[in-house]
């Protein structure tokens, strides 16, 4: 009962950021999201700096989170990315603030015995998102040894 309560708060504060969000930033084109890496990768490591300071105990593997999201991160900032990578770039960017901002105001609010229920799922969440950025930079590994091997290939046919 208590924990559906904490999942109801949890997903209310969500909701609500990704609505004030949405309400501050118009929809953006493909070309002004590419301008604006810089600024809202910034804005990621914000939000791993935030969920550190609130739950420092789960270091580790918020920092075993962060780094995954930091490379595609800086992938997409080399450029050259894939529609299906740009969607991803673009979900960490806009998904992980909000996520860290809700699970931070309700670690904040939670009364004690709830406050470590809180921190274990803000840092699963990040971890379910490290995952996909993970998953994305094995693909995009894999695609680049392939491009090599094919290009070889090629070069020793002619």
């Amino acid at each position: 009962m208590l924990a559906s309560f904490l999942m109801f708060v949890l997903l209310r504060l969500a909701i609500s950021s990704l609505q004030a969000i949405g309400r501050r930033k118009p929809m953006q084109d493909a070309c002004a999201s590419a301008r604006q890496i810089p600024r809202r990768s910034h804005e990621v490591e914000d939000a791993f700096g935030s969920a550190l300071a609130c739950c420092p105990e789960y270091a580790t593997p918020l920092l075993e989170a962060r780094s995954p999201c930091a490379l595609l991160l800086a992938r997409a900032a080399s450029g050259d990315l894939d529609a299906m990578t740009d969607q991803i770039v673009e979900q960490l960017r806009s998904h992980i603030p909000a996520l860290v901002a809700a699970h931070c105001a309700v670690i904040e609010r939670a009364p004690p015995e709830l406050r470590r229920l809180a921190m274990v799922e803000l840092v699963e969440d990040l971890r379910g998102m490290a995952a996909i950025a993970q998953g994305r930079l094995d693909f995009l590994a894999a695609r680049r040894s392939e491009m090599r091997r094919s290009s070889m290939a090629y070069a020793a046919a002619a």
